[in-house]
């Protein structure tokens, strides 16, 4: 699922042009079952396939997935905003 994602983003890089990406939503499905070594991957694959300055990224998680192991990981991977 993940490589496919990292297809999509390469399809769609004439999309935004020159654009410069600010924020990241991860949302749509439960995002918050992702590990987060595969949430490094997308993090990175947008960061080199798209012009960033990024400012927020956002996980949108269920209440039943908090834990204080998945919110270090999270916090380390980047996740600074929660929606849950």
């Amino acid at each position: 699922m993940v490589a496919a994602i990292g297809q999509e983003l390469e399809l769609r890089k004439s999309y935004l042009g020159e654009a410069v990406i600010e924020t990241v939503y991860f949302g749509g499905g439960t995002p918050s079952l992702l590990s987060p070594n595969l949430i490094d991957q997308l993090l990175n694959k947008i960061q080199t396939s798209f012009s960033c300055e990024i400012k927020e990224v956002t996980l949108e998680a269920n209440p039943d997935d908090l834990s204080l192991s998945n919110l270090e990981a999270w916090k380390k991977s980047g996740i600074d905003r929660l929606s849950l």
